[in-house]
């Protein structure tokens, strides 16, 4: 039997619907990969102020993101599971992107988890060719799981 190990944490500008909604999404993505079944993913659920914070640590880049993803180097074991990583996501940016891009809050959030966890997968965005590989996927999931195109406009 396949056994996902979730880690939902989430700050004050969060709510637990807000949360549950997130691990949905997460297990929705999960279930249409058949090879991680066993694993371990933890999303923290915050706000600017915090995601500014790592996304200096980490990135050297002093300004909020709405999501970053922290892959574990080769999937560490733990316990037979395997260990992905962390999805760090920022409520604030979210809704200011919402706003700006006129998409839903639950679309938009569900595009984040899906681009996190890819991530955490070691797609990236920084060439074109790997972009265009990574829409593809997020297109592709997002509509398995009940979502349209993040990247059409919504009518």
């Amino acid at each position: 039997m396949s056994e996902k190990s979730l880690y939902i944490s989430y700050s004050d500008d969060w709510n637990q619907k807000q949360a549950k909604f997130v691990k949905d999404i997460l297990k929705s993505v999960l279930e249409g990969f058949a090879s991680f079944s066993n694993c371990e993913v933890s999303v923290r659920l915050t706000g600017d102020g915090e995601i500014k914070e790592l996304n200096k640590r980490y990135r050297n880049i002093d300004k909020p993101t709405n999501v970053l993803s922290f892959s574990l180097e080769n999937n560490v074991k733990h316990s037979e599971k395997i260990m992905l990583g962390d999805i760090v996501i920022s409520k604030d940016t979210i809704d200011k992107e919402c706003e700006e891009l006129e998409k839903s809050f639950e679309s938009h959030l569900a595009f984040m988890v899906v681009h996190g966890f890819l991530h955490l997968l070691g797609f990236t965005h920084d060439k074109m060719n790997e972009a265009k590989l990574m829409e593809g996927q997020e297109i592709q999931i997002l509509k398995k799981i009940g979502f349209s195109n993040p990247y059409e406009e919504e009518i």
